[in-house]
């Protein structure tokens, strides 16, 4: 008999293997394909096997009887999920990541560059690093491009931006605009971070432009 572990997803926030840096993460149960004798699930941060047959999905934390917390960039833990119907043993492991993100994005200048307009620029993710990179950017008139990412992925300088307009790029064209912005995730336990935001030199015209900032 085969065991087919379903994959799990993260609870409250269903964001498959990466969570954002402080938020409180309570570990999940794997479904099975049929009847089985045992279903655990241990950790890699020293915790014992917990067995879970027959509890609800996704297990409580008072269940789990354990509560993740991760407060520093790149933090992991790594779940194994295994399951015994008696004669096949299936496992599945599962590692969660917890990253700040990066955010981007085309505005005017703000009245205050701030944790609201940081907030407020509308291409983001997490990330390991401040690589992120956008296509299909309305560059409009009198408006700047703006990345802001934490401090911890410094050192950067202009160069470590592109902008492409119609195929044709150009590095550089930014200046550091504003240090040391505390940014306080939008999650429960969030862990402020001291951003930095870079500014476009220039305003836009009108033209659609892609992003591209170096890792």
């Amino acid at each position: 008999m085969t065991v087919d572990l379903v994959k799990i997803t993260a609870s409250p926030l269903e964001l498959g293997a990466e969570l954002p840096v402080g938020l409180q993460f309570n570990a999940t149960e794997a479904n099975a394909a049929g009847p089985l004798v045992t279903r655990t699930i241990q950790d890699d941060q020293a915790n014992p096997a917990v067995d879970i047959l027959g509890q609800g999905n996704p297990v409580p934390a008072a269940g789990m009887g354990i509560v993740y917390t991760k407060t520093l960039i790149g933090e992991q833990v790594a779940f194994t999920y295994q399951a015994d119907d008696g004669t096949t043993v299936a496992n599945d492991v599962e590692t969660y990541t917890w990253l700040p993100k990066v955010y981007a994005g085309v505005a005017l200048v703000p009245g205050a560059v701030d944790e609201v307009f940081i907030e407020a620029l509308l291409e983001n993710e997490l990330r390991a690093d401040k690589g992120i990179s956008r296509t299909g950017l309305t560059w409009t008139m009198s408006q700047y491009i703006w990345v802001a990412f934490p401090q911890a992925f410094n050192p950067t300088n202009a160069l470590d931006f592109l902008v492409q307009i119609g195929g044709a790029g150009f590095p550089g064209g930014f200046v550091l605009d504003t240090a040391g912005i505390s940014v306080t995730p939008n999650t429960p336990n969030g862990i402020p971070a001291l951003y930095d935001v870079w500014r476009s030199t220039g305003s836009g015209s009108g033209f659609v432009v892609d992003l591209t900032v170096s890792p």
